[in-house]
């Protein structure tokens, strides 16, 4: 699996490379959206893509058909290398890398917000507001409803997580009681 996330992300970085030096970010961004929602909503045309009954020239003209004049001609010909070096099965996982890459470059960044219910529009606000300050830049919320959490939240920016959870505090009180420091035999 590390092996294909890498093989994904070096194709992605080439990708979004080219994309750069030719100002064609938001172009390549709109067109990654588009292939991601397509994918996402034809898990066959996925199975047709990594099967390696299908010939190469069967993929081209089926990816032809589906982009052709819906996106930008840097992304038809991305499509057409990626069959000819029979990654197009890595599509899915390229198209999220490279919409990573358009975050990056946008300087917004990704926050995880998990909660135990679902946040009230006022509170999301908030969270973002407080959020923009703390990281000082603009960000992508991704709200999680969790509810064993039962309370509290959990943030996650990157590898640093903030557990304010009523879950995680109970945890916590339940280690501290079986630590016993009282000596029997008194």
């Amino acid at each position: 699996m590390a092996g294909v996330k890498k093989i994904a992300a070096s194709y992605a970085g080439a990708y979004f490379s080219l994309a750069v030096d030719m100002k064609l970010t938001d172009a390549v961004e709109a067109d990654m959206r588009l292939i991601a929602a397509v994918l996402a909503e034809n898990p066959e045309l996925v199975k047709v893509l990594a099967s390696p009954v299908i010939g190469t020239a069967k993929k081209q003209g089926i990816l032809l058909a589906l982009f052709q004049g819906k996106v930008h001609e840097l992304t038809i010909r991305f499509l057409h290398l990626m069959v000819k070096a029979l990654r197009i099965r890595l599509l899915n996982e390229i198209a999220q890398h490279t919409l990573q890459l358009c975050k990056e470059f946008k300087g917004i960044r990704t926050v995880s917000l998990k909660t135990a219910i679902p946040l009230s529009d006022k509170l999301r606000d908030a969270f973002e507001i407080k959020l923009k300050g703390l990281l000082q830049s603009e960000i992508d919320l991704v709200e999680i409803t969790d509810p064993s959490l039962i309370g509290g939240f959990v943030v996650q920016v990157d590898d640093d997580r903030y557990d304010a959870s009523f879950k995680s505090k109970l945890n916590k009180l339940d280690r501290q009681f079986e630590i016993n420091i009282y000596k029997k035999g008194f």
